[in-house]
């Protein structure tokens, strides 16, 4: 009797699930909660479907502030299909856990993929968190789709958001985020960042620390970085001005641009123009492969240092002064200055220049 009374109530709230066709609107149901915690916690979100925003505070609190947003075409069907929506918050040892739940009944069935979306699906409802924290916090978000906003921390962030922006900012301690179909956006951050991304435009802007990048398509742009960077991208623009500290490239397809204080290059790339601008301020290596595409080097007026370009098909040319030690159609070699860092520049198909700026 109580199996077929909650096969019952599961059937009904899928009935008056809106459907294609109908004009639905979006209901909205407030849930509020303040909890006295110790100046320093960790906090872990796990959001299917909705906007998350992460502030702190000075008043040593975890204020959850959420949003159930319910589409439908009556406000009666939207008050049932919520009733069955409740925000869960755990807590141990000053770990506290929140997380967007069903109750046992509708649990059993498929509402929860028919109100978050699935594969095959639309979602028909979701769930929006601004949460409010002391700045000694430590987040660890994983979200499905929508925005994510996370400032002020004194802790370490780690992220994944399937589809929807990222903004990261005024944070000290080491990043992690995973994005997927939008952009994220790294600025004022001290600590280690490392980035996987699908389909996402990255930007970042006054970074202290190394920044780490695995993304398969979309731009890069930034400056301010004092750290290394080691980039692996499939296909993309790579634009960096400025940046302090060694730089690590492996590009697939897209434009090279770099301006660089400090710090020595290995940049290696499939197709795409390649620009940069040093100060040949490392005594290790300075490396710059392509196989098609032209490369622009360029170095302060009275460096020392010896150089190596070579072009199978393109023209070499420079307006630093070289003492030439092998020259042909398709390779120069030589010193310039005193002792100084190698410069190796290759392409196959491309042209090369080598200048003072």
């Amino acid at each position: 009797m109580i199996l077929f009374q909650r096969i019952a109530a599961v059937a009904a709230i899928i009935l008056i699930l809106p459907h294609a066709g109908i004009e639905a609107k979006v209901y909205q149901y407030e849930f509020s909660k303040i909890i006295n915690v110790e100046k320093s916690l960790n906090l872990t979100l796990n959001n299917a479907n909705g906007d998350i925003s992460i502030v702190t505070n000075l008043n040593d609190e975890l204020r959850i502030d959420a949003i159930k947003k319910i589409e439908s075409d009556s406000k009666e069907k939207a008050d049932l299909i919520a009733g069955h929506v409740r925000v869960s918050i755990t807590a141990a040892d000053g770990h506290f856990r929140v997380i967007p739940e069903f109750d046992e009944i509708s649990r059993e069935s498929t509402l929860w993929e028919k109100f978050f979306g699935s594969s095959e699906a639309p979602s028909y409802g979701w769930v929006d968190f601004v949460i409010s924290v002391p700045v000694d916090c430590n987040v660890d978000i994983l979200n499905a789709g929508g925005r994510v906003q996370i400032s002020g921390l004194r802790g370490t962030v780690a992220v994944e958001n399937s589809e929807g922006d990222i903004n990261i900012s005024k944070i000290s301690g080491d990043v992690q985020a995973i994005c997927s179909i939008g952009k994220l956006i790294l600025k004022d951050i001290e600590g280690c960042i490392q980035v996987t991304a699908r389909d996402s435009d990255i930007e970042f802007m006054a970074l202290v620390g190394n920044l780490k990048i695995n993304c398969n398509n979309g731009k890069l742009s930034g400056g301010n970085l004092i750290g290394n960077l080691e980039l692996e991208s499939s296909s993309g623009d790579i634009e960096l001005d400025p940046i302090e500290g060694d730089v690590k490239i492996r590009s697939g397809l897209g434009k090279v641009i770099i301006n660089q204080s400090f710090g020595a290059i290995n940049i290696v790339a499939g197709e795409g123009d390649i620009t940069v601008r040093t100060n040949l301020s490392s005594s290790r290596d300075y490396s710059v492969e392509t196989i098609q595409g032209s490369i622009e080097f360029y170095i302060p007026e009275y460096s020392n240092g010896r150089i190596s370009m070579k072009s199978q098909s393109g023209r070499l040319d420079t307006h630093v002064p070289i003492a030439v030690e092998s020259f042909s159609e398709t390779e120069i070699s030589g010193t310039f200055g005193s002792k100084g860092p190698n410069i190796m520049l290759r392409t196959k198909v491309g042209n090369i220049l080598f200048e003072e700026y």
